[in-house]
């Protein structure tokens, strides 16, 4: 089974995590229009190809408006959640919404702080091995642990009689 783990902000992630460990971590696909960034849907499409379909289950971060964040990023945040949502459904993609206080109490629950380098941080102890590919982008290493949160909470369901 592949869990795939979504961060879908503009500046967010993919994540492909198989019984080997993380298969591939990816940013979310984006174009230049002028100035602006638009999401790539052709390529979010290719990001999650439909030999998935009845091998994976994805998580995919609920997104929700935050203090001081303007109207248009989080218009920006919606559509890309949007957008993810009928990526998975017409790939047949089964998906789960995931709160980012859930998946972080889980996936970082021993930090301090449950902040974008405590997820850099996270990630890097767990795959030291893709370590450099993540770098520093928070997105990326998010879908990380939203991949890995679905891994764990669907092995805690397997195991609940």
């Amino acid at each position: 089974m592949l869990m795939v783990g979504i961060d879908p902000g503009l500046d967010g992630g993919i994540a492909v995590l198989g019984d080997e460990g993380l298969l591939r971590v990816t940013r979310t696909p984006t174009i230049s229009v002028g100035k602006k960034r638009e999401y790539d849907l052709s390529t979010m499409i290719e990001a999650l190809p439909s030999t998935f379909a009845g091998n994976s289950v994805a998580f995919l971060e609920r997104t929700h408006a935050m203090p001081k964040q303007g109207v248009v990023s989080m218009y920006k945040m919606g559509e890309g959640f949007g957008v993810w949502l009928g990526i998975l459904a017409a790939l047949r993609i089964p998906y789960t919404l995931v709160a980012p206080q859930t998946w972080k109490a889980v996936m970082l629950r021993d930090m301090s702080v449950r902040d974008k380098k405590a997820s850099l941080l996270r990630a890097q102890q767990l795959w030291s091995d893709i370590a450099k590919q993540i770098g520093k982008h928070h997105g990326m290493a998010e879908a990380a642990l939203i991949a890995e949160y679905g891994r764990r909470k669907m092995a805690g369901a397997s195991q609940t009689p």
